[in-house]
């Protein structure tokens, strides 16, 4: 009988230890106390806190006991609300897909600056106007005028007389053909086609050609004219004998 009261007793002494417990004594450390009350404090203003900022204030084991109720119902007689754990993705990722949704938001509203290239490119393009018929014909003079001027700068150069001296050497004694040389079929399509010199001696040539054709015709035209007057000679030869 002695042993079951004293049993009895010690569990009545360790129920009204377990009743008196408060939250401040299930805290680890005496040092953490201050800042548990500030920032219940806190949460008391906002009306909810969360689980990450709880759970540094108490000790694993702690945390999964059941002891760890005294501070749940603590938090519900503040009027604080707990947010319930991430059970989904670890938090790292969760930042990084919040953050991912942010700057979608500022793409899409054309606030964010990007340092992509293309992106950078494509924007600049989007503000620059496109080019009308005129200032296509324009522009394509500009680059032939320059292509022009940039061909006369390189034929000031002495060396290169040089060169096409030793490339016309060349090409009389076959080791170069013309067609690795000039662009044929531009050539025949600009000059050949349109029947205009290519050079002073190519001009000198055409002249020649043009008076022995007019000389030709020349003599053709004579040719015909005593040819006529022969005709008419014999007819009138031919009246007068009949007469």
């Amino acid at each position: 009988m002695i042993k079951e009261k004293k049993q009895r007793v010690i569990i009545d002494k360790n129920q009204s230890v377990k009743k008196k417990l408060s939250v401040h004594e299930l805290i680890r450390k005496e040092k953490y106390i201050p800042q548990f009350k500030s920032l219940i404090e806190e949460s008391k203003k906002i009306g909810k806190i969360s689980y990450t900022k709880i759970k540094r204030f108490f000790t694993p084991e702690m945390l999964s006991s059941p002891e760890f109720s005294i501070v749940l119902n603590h938090l519900k007689v503040q009027g604080i609300l707990l947010k319930k754990r991430n059970r989904g993705p670890n938090n790292a990722n969760s930042n990084l897909l919040k953050k991912q949704k942010r700057l979608a938001k500022k793409l899409l509203k054309g606030e964010a600056r990007t340092s992509d290239p293309v992106r950078m490119y494509l924007k600049e393009m989007g503000s620059v106007d496109l080019l009308t018929r005129q200032g296509e014909v324009d522009l394509s003079i500009k680059i032939e005028n320059g292509k022009n001027k940039i061909l006369q700068s390189i034929y000031e150069f002495p060396f290169v007389y040089e060169y096409f001296s030793i490339l016309k050497k060349r090409i009389i004694n076959n080791e170069v053909f013309l067609r690795h040389v000039v662009d044929l079929e531009n050539f025949y399509r600009k000059f050949i086609n349109k029947k205009i010199p290519v050079s002073f001696e190519d001009a000198s040539l055409n002249e020649e050609t043009n008076e022995s054709i007019k000389v030709e015709n020349d003599n053709l035209n004579k040719e015909n004219e005593d040819e006529d007057e022969i005709k008419l000679n014999q007819s009138k030869k031919k009246k007068i004998n009949k007469e």
